[in-house]
């Protein structure tokens, strides 16, 4: 698996690649949660795949929050009682047979994830917060995206079998890059400064993105892979090796 993780707690399955993002600058875990459609699960036991209906409720953090120092300190002062542990798995399919590499693509897959075991909240009703952590939840799928459409942009610019398989570990890089700075700001703006009005404004970008972007959302089927834990189609596997990050960014 090719894994980029920022949480020391989480043990990320073996065919994912995981990017876990965290609130409030401080440690937190990952999870993931599935919907449901024309036969295709996208939930498992433990993790909550982003869809574009499947909004995240109180009953989806699981979590036993220990009520360490540093968790009441959130709570207290910056107002995290309720945290959600999210991250980008991403990994990439190529064709079994080397005969059928000539005539096969490749096949690139991410899915943002939330933690539903180790994401937790300390209240027993805290719907703003879990407001707020949907938002967070939502940038994870914004980078999915971005990262969908610089890779269609390079193979139709390209037009080459491989070039996905070049290029996929830099976009990943780049979209967790940029995972890390808008969940940054985002934490800086909403839970360190606090600033009036913050929490809605992001909400009305990231929705704003959204609604804009739909033709490269994650699907059911992006979703499945890893819900899977295997390729969709016997024709492929798991890549085995990837091309390292080609980018200097």
């Amino acid at each position: 698996a090719h894994t980029a993780e920022r949480c020391s707690t989480f043990t990320n399955p073996e065919t994912m690649n995981l990017k876990t993002t965290m609130l409030i600058l401080f440690s937190v875990n990952i999870c993931i949660l599935v919907s449901g459609q024309d036969g295709i699960i996208t939930e498992s036991d433990t993790h909550i795949f982003w869809q574009p209906n499947n909004k995240l409720t109180q009953d989806d953090f699981l979590g036993k929050a220990s009520l360490d120092n540093q968790q009441i300190r959130l709570c207290d002062s910056a107002g995290v009682c309720t945290m959600a542990c999210t991250g980008l798995f991403a990994v990439l399919d190529i064709p079994k047979r080397k005969s059928d590499r000539r005539h096969l693509f490749e096949k690139a897959y991410f899915a943002p994830a939330f933690d539903k075991i180790n994401s937790y909240s300390l209240l027993r009703n805290d719907s703003i917060g879990v407001y707020k952590q949907q938002i967070v939840f939502d940038l994870v799928e914004v980078v999915a995206r971005m990262a969908r459409k610089e890779l269609i942009s390079i193979q139709d610019s390209i037009k080459g079998i491989g070039a996905v398989a070049l290029f996929f570990k830099s976009v990943e890089a780049r979209a967790n890059k940029n995972l890390d700075k808008f969940i940054d700001t985002y934490t800086f703006s909403v839970f360190i400064l606090k600033e009036e009005g913050a929490w809605e404004k992001w909400r009305t970008q990231v929705d704003e993105f959204l609604d804009t972007t739909n033709e490269y959302a994650t699907t059911p089927e992006d979703c499945y892979r890893f819900v899977k834990n295997a390729p969709l189609s016997k024709k492929y596997i798991m890549a085995p090796l990837v091309v390292d990050n080609l980018y200097n960014d």
